[in-house]
């Protein structure tokens, strides 16, 4: 995708998630739309927090108490750092890549990793509201995520230190196991998070 069109799919995905910092901004073009998301201001960092807080709910109290314990800027800067923090727990940026949240980086770069993470809350958000009906469904993509998991595991390749490039931290196993659990003491399936295996997030 071009630069306009990822600003355009961008918005749209907004305002179709009801972005609550969208209500009442009229954006005509694309070239507006990039210069709403991309440009640091007021109106970004909003944007920005709604969507991390979508993602990662307890985010929310997170960021109310870096601003009440900060003595400078509000709390922004820490807020920022926050927010690359979970861009590196979705596996959508890098830790340190906390240019993308100021504004800092390409536009273009800015607008992948904002896709990204929307991608996966409307994925997430289209399987916590499915119906009785829709478990089949639901049911088959945890099926597929135990044997791909499974396929995993057992590759030699993958099993090789050298060949090991994902973040050990990250126990993927421990992660499906809880899932699984939830699945059954709640009687209807909860998911790991869209597009980001590692993350497990409930409703």
């Amino acid at each position: 995708l071009s630069e306009a069109q990822l600003g355009t799919r961008v918005m749209q995905k907004l305002l179709n998630l009801k972005c609550p910092f969208l209500e009442g901004i009229r954006v005509n073009d694309s070239d507006a739309a990039i210069q709403l998301l991309c440009t640091p201001g007021v109106d970004r960092l909003q944007i920005l927090e709604w969507l991390c807080i979508s993602c990662y709910p307890p985010l929310e109290r997170k960021f109310a108490e870096l601003r009440f314990h900060s003595m400078q800027d509000y709390g922004t800067d820490l807020v920022i750092k926050k927010m690359a923090w979970l861009g590196y727990m979705l596996g959508v940026c890098n830790i340190e890549d906390v240019d993308l949240f100021l504004g800092q980086a390409s536009p273009y770069r800015q607008l992948v990793m904002m896709d990204e993470m929307l991608s996966g809350l409307q994925q997430y958000e289209k399987i916590t509201q499915a119906t009785p009906t829709d478990l089949k469904g639901i049911s088959s993509v945890h099926a597929w995520n135990s044997q791909l998991l499974i396929e995993v595991q057992n590759d030699p390749h993958l099993r090789s230190p050298a060949n090991l490039e994902f973040n050990l931290s990250l126990d993927a196993h421990r992660l499906l196991k809880r899932t699984e659990a939830n699945f059954e003491s709640r009687g209807r399936k909860q998911v790991i998070f869209g597009n980001f295996p590692h993350l497990l997030l409930t409703p």
